[in-house]
């Protein structure tokens, strides 16, 4: 008895629990994002949060999309997902998405960004440097490095998870980003407002 998300989080701490699973959305049935409840839970637990979506009859988790941004935070997600892969038997598609750098530039760079041989030599180097993060992650489970270029980071996880058919994303609750004061990372704030579409998501939580 009493606010749904106060003894949520009351009893989530009480049972020192490692994993919060809700809906998506409750009652209100959202259809923009997340529910209320869900995306502050998202926010202020301590534990990991498992979101899941009603769109879909639940069924095992066959494809897992892992969102790596090189960050401390996603060599956990990479970690996780290499946990629940060997459990469950699931394919783990160790996800990266990226933009253009240099089509942000406000300046005639030096390097032009537009050809096809410094293109080819930029996206051979965050393969490489994808492959080497998550190195420790792919023992013992069916797994790819993708690379995935969408100038809108949550909209891209999003898109490719939807395209490749994904059972579970899983994203840090924190990236890149020193932000340590805020309650979420905006990747994982962009992600709230596209979950319904999706089965389910999972946050690191710092």
């Amino acid at each position: 008895v009493g606010a749904p998300l106060a003894e949520i989080l009351s009893q989530a701490h009480k049972l020192e629990a490692d994993l919060v699973v809700a809906g998506v959305s409750g009652a209100g049935n959202s259809k923009a994002g997340a529910g209320s409840v869900a995306s502050k839970l998202a926010r202020r637990a301590s534990p990991r949060v498992l979101l899941a979506s009603p769109v879909h009859p639940p069924k095992a988790v066959r494809k897992i999309t892992a969102c790596i941004d090189f960050s401390d935070n996603s060599r956990e997600v990479a970690a996780a997902a290499q946990q629940l892969a060997l459990r469950e038997g699931a394919h783990v598609d160790f996800l990266h998405v990226w933009n253009e750098p240099w089509l942000a530039m406000s300046y005639d760079a030096p390097v032009a960004g537009a050809t096809t041989k410094f293109r080819d030599g930029y996206i051979e180097d965050l393969r490489g440097s994808l492959k080497e993060f998550v190195s420790d992650a792919v023992e013992g489970i069916q797994c790819a490095e993708v690379l995935y270029n969408s100038a809108n980071h949550g909209r891209g996880i999003a898109s490719y998870a939807q395209e490749s058919d994904s059972d579970l994303i899983m994203v840090g609750g924190k990236g890149r980003s020193n932000l340590h004061y805020m309650p979420l990372g905006s990747i994982a704030e962009r992600m709230l407002g596209t979950l319904p579409r999706l089965l389910a998501a999972l946050a690191q939580m710092p």
